[in-house]
C-alpha cells in the first residue's frame, strides 16, 4: 500500500505544480484564461515546465534533486495564486480533483505499449543521465524523432518513484483538456460549442481511454479536439479576441512539440487571418493582431526548441522530411538513410510491414508508390483498425442524434458557411493522411472524428430546449462517458492482474526490464567511457564505432 500511496501523492503534487507554473505564467504575461480555468492553467504551466526541460539539458542531466527542486517550487506557486481566491474557484478544484481522480484508474498500468522500452523510456533516460550529446540519432530510429513528452518525463524522475511516472503526461494532457471540452460543454449560453465539445469528450475518453498506449501521438491527437474547437470560437467572434488568438498559439506550439508531423496543422490558422480581413485594413494592422501576441514568447521558443532538437539528433529540422536536412554537418545520416527512413514509415503506415507481415525488400518501393498499397491496407488496416474506428464514430453521432431530435428541437439544415473553408481544410488533409500515411495515429482519428462531428454539430445548432433539461441530457452524458472510461480501465486492470500477476495496490508501476537500458547501457554509457579512457589507454581509438568526438564541451558522434 506504500507503493501506491506514494504514486497517487506524487500524482496530484506534480498536478498541482504544473498549475501553479501556469498560474506564474499567465500572471506574467497577464492573460486571462479564466473561463477555462485550471484547464489552461495547466496547459499553459506544460508547456512552461517543457521549455524549461528543453534549456536545462543543454547544460545538466535531469537528476533527482533538480527536478524534486522543481515539483517543490510549483507546488509552492499553485498555494500562493490559489489562496488569493480560493473561495472563488472551490467548484472548479472539486471538478479538477474529481476529472484527475477517473483518470487516475489510467495510469494503474502493467504493461506499456511497444513503442515505450524501444525508444521513449531510453530516450528519457538518456536526458536524465546525459546533457545534449550531438548526433544520438545514430543509435535508433526512435532517437530520430524526439518528443516533447520525453522531455516532460523526464523531470518526473523523482525519489522512491524512480523511472515509474512516465506515464503520467499523457494523462495530465488528458485530464487538462477535459476540463476545457467540460467547460464548454456547461457554458449553456453558446449552444453550438455545447454540443461540439460534448462530441469531442466522448470520444477522447471512450477511444482514448487506455494511456498505455496514448504515446507521443494520442496526447496531440486529443489537443487537435481543443485546437480545432478554438479556432472555431474565434472565427465566430465578432471583435479580434487576443486571448482567444493566444490559446491557439500555444495549443499549437504544443501539438507540434510532440510530434513535428503536425507543423501540417499550421494551415488551419489560414481560415483565422480569412475571418478577419475586414478588421484589417493595412500590413501594419495585420502585425498588430496576429503577430504581436505575447503567447508568441512562449509558442516560438518552444517551436524552435524542438527543431533544434530534431536537427542536433539527426541534422534534420524536420525527420524524415528530406529537403529539411543539412548534409554538410558531421554528424550529418545522410540522404540515403534519411529517404530510406522515410520510405520505411510510409511502408509501415501503408501496412506493408506489421507484426504479422512484412512486404519483399525488392517490392518495398514499388508498394508504397502511387495507389499499390491500396488493397493490401484494406485487407490488413481498414478491416481491423479503420473501420472499427469509423463504427464508434457512428454510433456516437447517432446515439447524439437520436437523443437530441427525441427531446425536439428545430434542426437547422445547412452548414454555417464561417466554417466552410475549415471543413475544406480538414477533407484536404483527409486526403493527404490517405495518401501518404493512412494509420489512424498519424492524425486520422481527429481529423475523420472532427469532420463528421463538425457537420453534425450543425444540425445540432439550433436547440430548443430549456436550460434545465439541455444541463440534465449533457449531464448524463458526460456522466456516461466518464463511467464508460471508468469500466473499461478497471476491465483492463483486472486483465492484466490475471495475465501478468499486476499488483497494483502494493507495486502499481508499470514493469521495467533489462530492455528499457539498452541503449544508455550498451551503447552511450560504453562510448563516454572508451572515449574518456582513450587517451590514457592502449584502446584503439579508431575501433570506437560510432565516431566519438567533442565540441564545445558536447560529445559528438557520427558515422
Amino acid at each position: 500500500m506504500l507503493n501506491l500511496f506514494i504514486f497517487f501523492f506524487y500524482y496530484f503534487v506534480i498536478l498541482f505544480s504544473i498549475i501553479g507554473y501556469g498560474y506564474l505564467i499567465q500572471k506574467i504575461f497577464k492573460w486571462n484564461f479564466s473561463d477555462s480555468c485550471f484547464g489552461y492553467l495547466g496547459i499553459t504551466g506544460a508547456i512552461g515546465i517543457i521549455i524549461y526541460s528543453y534549456l536545462i539539458n543543454y547544460f545538466f542531466g535531469h537528476e533527482k534533486i533538480f527536478n524534486l527542486f522543481l515539483i517543490f517550487v510549483g507546488l509552492i506557486l499553485f498555494y500562493f495564486f490559489l489562496k488569493k481566491d480560493f473561495f472563488n474557484k472551490k467548484k472548479d478544484l472539486i471538478a479538477l480533483n474529481l476529472i484527475f481522480l477517473v483518470i487516475f484508474l489510467g495510469v494503474l498500468i502493467q504493461k506499456n505499449h511497444d513503442d515505450f522500452h524501444y525508444y521513449h523510456f531510453p530516450y528519457t533516460l538518456h536526458l536524465i543521465e546525459q546533457k545534449l550529446i550531438i548526433g544520438t540519432g545514430i543509435f535508433s530510429q526512435g532517437f530520430r524523432t524526439p518528443s516533447s513528452i520525453f522531455y516532460f518525463n523526464s523531470n518526473l524522475y523523482l525519489p522512491f518513484a524512480e523511472f515509474g511516472l512516465f506515464n503520467f503526461f499523457a494523462a495530465y494532457i488528458l485530464g487538462f483538456s477535459n476540463i476545457i471540452l467540460l467547460r464548454n460543454i456547461f457554458k449553456l449560453n453558446n449552444d453550438y460549442y455545447n454540443t461540439l465539445s460534448l462530441l469531442c469528450f466522448i470520444f477522447i475518453n471512450i477511444f482514448f481511454y487506455r494511456i498505455s498506449e496514448h504515446g507521443t501521438d494520442r496526447s496531440a491527437l486529443i489537443l487537435i479536439f481543443i485546437y480545432l474547437i478554438e479556432i472555431l470560437k474565434f472565427i465566430n467572434d465578432k471583435n479580434f479576441n487576443k486571448q482567444r488568438l493566444s490559446r491557439i498559439y500555444l495549443l499549437l506550439s504544443l501539438i507540434i512539440s510532440l510530434k513535428s508531423f503536425y507543423f501540417l496543422y499550421t494551415i488551419f490558422l489560414i481560415p483565422l487571418f480569412v475571418s478577419k480581413i475586414n478588421l484589417i485594413q493595412n500590413l501594419t494592422k495585420f502585425l498588430q493582431n496576429f503577430i504581436v501576441n505575447k503567447s508568441l514568447i512562449l509558442a516560438l521558443p518552444l517551436s524552435v526548441l524542438v527543431l533544434m532538437s530534431y536537427f542536433l539528433n539527426t541534422s534534420c529540422f524536420i525527420y524524415p522530411v528530406s529537403f529539411t536536412c543539412l548534409d554538410n554537418v558531421k554528424w550529418a545520416l545522410g540522404q540515403n538513410d534519411v529517404i530510406t527512413s522515410h520510405n520505411w514509415f510510409q511502408l509501415w503506415s501503408k501496412a506493408g510491414a506489421t507484426p504479422n507481415f512484412t512486404t519483399n525488400v525488392d517490392d518495398r518501393l514499388d508498394y508504397i508508390t502511387n495507389f499499390n498499397w491500396v488493397n493490401n491496407w484494406f485487407k490488413e488496416y481498414f478491416f481491423t483498425k479503420v473501420s472499427d474506428f469509423l463504427l464508434g464514430v457512428f454510433l456516437i453521432c447517432l446515439i447524439i442524434y437520436s437523443i437530441f431530435k427525441k427531446l425536439m428541437f428545430k434542426f437547422k439544415r445547412s452548414i454555417n458557411k464561417k466554417y466552410l473553408l475549415i471543413l475544406f481544410i480538414i477533407f484536404i488533409l483527409i486526403l493527404e493522411w490517405f495518401y501518404n500515411h493512412p494509420a489512424l495515429r498519424y492524425g486520422g482519428y481527429s481529423i475523420i472524428a472532427l469532420f463528421y462531428f463538425i457537420i453534425l454539430n450543425n444540425f445540432l445548432n439550433q436547440l430548443r430546449l430549456k436550460k434545465k433539461t439541455f444541463y440534465v441530457v449533457m449531464t448524463f452524458l458526460v456522466t456516461l462517458s466518464l463511467t464508460v472510461f471508468i469500466f473499461r480501465n478497471i476491465n483492463r486492470i483486472n486483465y492484466e492482474i490475471n495475465t501478468y500477476n499486476y499488483k497494483p495496490f502494493t507495486n502499481p508501476y508499470y514493469v521495467i526490464d533489462e530492455r528499457h537500458f539498452r541503449i544508455q547501457e550498451n551503447i552511450v554509457s560504453k562510448l563516454v567511457k572508451k572515449y574518456n579512457e582513450c587517451p590514457t589507454t592502449s584502446f584503439d581509438c579508431d575501433k570506437i564505432s560510432p565516431n566519438i568526438s567533442k565540441i564545445f564541451g558536447y560529445y559528438l558522434l557520427y558515422k
